[in-house]
């Protein structure tokens, strides 16, 4: 590793799982959140799309989301 200001780490990555099982484990958590982050997307779209008759439903709906899909 070259000279840095920072602290010094080995070659393996901070929070990088050291066991195959771990890597899968993770691999199927980010799975789920990005299906769950999907789902309630699709969810709110199709609700954006029903309210499209009524402006003032429409409105609100739009104003009480944020950008964020998840809410945490």
């Amino acid at each position: 590793m070259g000279p840095h200001s920072g602290p010094q780490t080995g070659r393996v990555a901070i929070g990088s799982p050291l066991h195959p099982r771990e890597a899968q484990e993770g691999k199927k958590m980010m799975k789920n959140l990005v299906k769950q982050s999907l789902y309630k997307n699709m969810e709110m779209i199709t609700r954006r799309a029903n309210a499209a008759d009524d402006p003032s439903k429409l409105k609100s709906l739009v104003l009480s989301t944020s950008s964020k899909s998840l809410p945490y």
